[in-house]
This record gives structure tokens, C-alpha cells and sequence, in this order.
């Protein structure tokens, strides 16, 4: 799945190119550095999951790498709100395709983009079910 164009100009808007990796590093899109800062909530299963701060550091159409306090492991699905210029935000449903320690406290999440969530409008009483887009 891809972030529509649009979408992505405006997350990478006076950005730059991230250098490109050699070997098993290679990426199937170019990423751009970022320091964006984004809340993540997991989607296993826990009902009470709570979303947390994370740190998206670079980004493509199909994925980011992030900074996030607990490892996410391989497949599990997550979701991230980005920001938009006008004050809304955007959910991007994700899994993770690899995640290393960075510290004691932090890890490092490689994220591939699986659909794009739009929450309903309030008191629309819309499934928000019905709204996501999936790839």
C-alpha cells in the first residue's frame, strides 16, 4: 500500500533525501529524513491499548522507520497518527518488517504501510470499519 501523493508531499515537504542503503538494506522507494513526532497504538488485540509517543525518523510511500520504547515484532500490526498541516490527522495502518534495540529505552522499528484509516465524522455513527482502505 501506498500513502496517496498528495499525502506524502505534504509529509515530506522541504525535506531531504535519506542516503541510499547497500545490500539486504536496500529500500523499494526512496525515504526522506524526518523528525516527526507521531503517537502509535499496537493493534494485537489488547482492548486497553493506549496510544504511545513515537519518533517517525525517515519515510517513503510504503513505509517508516521509527523510534519507538518497545520492540515491535516481525508482522505485528500498529497503526500511526500523522499530523497534516490543517490541524487533522491521518491513521496509517502498519506492520512491522524488522525492529533492533537501539538503547536500553528505545528500538528501532522498520514499518510497512498496510491501509489508511479515516475515522468518521462525530456523531455520523459510521463504522469506522467501513472507511479504512487495506492493500
Amino acid at each position: 500500500m501506498e500513502i496517496p501523493e498528495p499525502i506524502f508531499q505534504e509529509l515530506t515537504a522541504g525535506g531531504k533525501f535519506a542516503s541510499t542503503p547497500s545490500g539486504s538494506e536496500l529500500r523499494t522507494a526512496p525515504r526522506f529524513i524526518a523528525s516527526l513526532p507521531v503517537l502509535l497504538i499496537r493493534l494485537n488485540g489488547d482492548k486497553g491499548a493506549k496510544p504511545l509517543p513515537a519518533i517517525v525518523k525517515d519515510i517513503s510511500v510504503r513505509g517508516a522507520g521509527l523510534e519507538f520504547t518497545e520492540p515491535i515484532h516481525v508482522n505485528d500490526p500498529f497503526a500511526i497518527r500523522l499530523p497534516l498541516r490543517n490541524g487533522t490527522f491521518l491513521w496509517i495502518h502498519c506492520v512491522s518488517a524488522r525492529w533492533a534495540p537501539i538503547d536500553g529505552t528505545t528500538c528501532s522499528i522498520g514499518a510497512k504501510f498496510t491501509g489508511i484509516f479515516a475515522p468518521p465524522k462525530v456523531g455520523t455513527g459510521a463504522n469506522p470499519a467501513a472507511v479504512t482502505t487495506r492493500q
